[in-house]
Parts: structure tokens; sequence; C-alpha cells
């Protein structure tokens, strides 16, 4: 059953016209080890990803012009490829020792799913566990002094984007937000495309792959996916190499 429902959910996950239609598979699925994260929150999964260096150029001009809180945290997830709901949580401090160190730690929450052994209305009961994974990522010498930049003058204690939320920072789903509404200004998005705090790390995803020789494995282990078909899937490579098939077709195609 396992295999079977991963491979549907990839399947529909990568067909942007039927992606809609992972809720019904899940619903007749009893499985769930497959979503043990937060890159496999459903409307986020297919999230854009920036491939054309030119529209990344853009998008970095254009935050940082218009709003230097949004133009770092886009900054530290294309070059970090950490999770928007780990960004979100930085504070000054946080950069001082990625200035410090040269590399961010991060203590992420994995969320898991596994079926007991126990049954109710005829169906193994769900069960979902959490735990922690340390997370060390090195950061380059451009990012380091874009931080000591913009950490200058600024407490300790202060957020990179506080806000007056009960959180204290902006919530990842407003900065998913604004990171829509630059890219559909720009337009590099459609109003109807997905765009989130996933867009900047799957374009870290993509660009590691297409840096280290298309090694999918290295992609996977930066991200700690289960498996490469994954990884694949998301950071878009999937869409991409369907697309690549279908104009390989033109010059066996006659009018």
């Amino acid at each position: 059953m396992e295999t079977e429902f991963k491979e549907k959910l990839i399947e529909y996950a990568s067909d942007k016209k039927t992606r809609n239609k992972i809720y019904k598979i899940l619903e007749q699925t009893e499985d769930s080890d497959y979503i043990d994260d937060e890159d496999f929150d459903l409307k986020d999964f297919s999230a854009l990803t920036i491939k054309n260096p030119l529209d990344l150029k853009r998008i970095q001009n254009y935050l940082k012009e218009h709003n230097d809180k949004l133009y770092i945290l886009w900054m530290i997830g294309q070059n970090t490829g950490l999770r928007g709901s780990d960004i979100v949580k930085l504070t000054i401090y946080d950069l001082r020792q990625a200035i410090k160190n040269k590399k961010m730690i991060v203590v992420e929450q994995k969320i898991e799913s596994i079926m007991s052994e126990k049954i109710k209305n005829n169906r193994p009961i769900r069960k979902t566990t959490r735990r922690e994974i340390k997370r060390t990522v090195f950061i380059n010498n451009y990012l380091i002094n874009l931080l000591k930049e913009f950490v200058y003058g600024k407490s300790l204690s202060e957020f990179v984007y506080p806000t007056n939320s009960k959180e204290g920072h902006i919530r990842r789903d407003s900065l998913g937000k604004a990171y829509k509404r630059t890219l559909v200004k720009l337009k590099i998005a459609k109003a109807d495309d997905s765009v989130g705090t996933h867009t900047p790390r799957k374009t870290y995803g993509y660009i590691q792959y297409k840096e280290n020789g298309g090694d999918i494995n290295k992609v996977q282990e930066l991200f700690g996916h289960s498996s490469p078909r994954i990884t694949r899937v998301y950071i878009g490579l999937d869409d991409e190499e369907k697309e690549q098939s279908a104009r390989t077709m033109d010059k066996y195609t006659f009018n």
C-alpha cells in the first residue's frame, strides 16, 4: 500500500491540471507515511521553482529596494534551503552567530505519521509523532556580507521580521503571500500560481541540482528527503523533463 500510495501521489502532484485530485487519493488511502514533514503539505507541494537566473535577479533587486526584511528572508531561503517555518523565527542574535561561525544551525521539527496496531472502524489508527533534527547549513561569503549590513545597530533579541502577532514575528503564510505579491507584480508568476516560502527553498534545491552535475542524491541529502524520487518532484524536475520530452518530438512532426 505504501509504494502504491507514493506513486499515485507523485503522479498527480507532478501534473498541474490534476493536482487537486491528491486530496481524493488521500481520502481513499490508509497509508500516510509519505507525508512526513513540511515539504509535503499538499497545498505547498506545487509551489513555483525559479529556474531563470534573470528572474532571480529581478526578485532580489525588487525586494532589496522595497523591503529589506523580505529581502533578507528571501536571500536566506534561497542560499540555504532552510524551511520557511525556521526562517521566520530567526533573530538578530541568530544572524550574528551565523556571521561568526559561517553557518546556521536550526532545529527542525519533523512530523511523522505511522499506522498503529490498534483498529477503529475497521481501519488502523493513525499515530502522529514529532522528532527534532538539528541541521547545520554553511553560508557563503556574499550572504555573510548581507547579514552584516542588515544586523548593524539592531537588538540581539529582535526578530528578523518583527510583527505584532502573538508569535512576535511574521507568520510563514504571511511571508509566502508577500513573496507571491512580489512575483505576480514582476510578472514572474501568475495570480493562480502557487508561490510561498517553499519557492526559495525549492529554487535552492534546483540550483544545487544544476550546479552539481544533476546529482539528485546530493540534493536529497541536503533536504533530508526519504528518496531521490521525492526530491525530483519537489524541485520541479518532472514537469521540466515532460516539457523537454514534448519538444524533442518537434523534428518528427510534419505538416
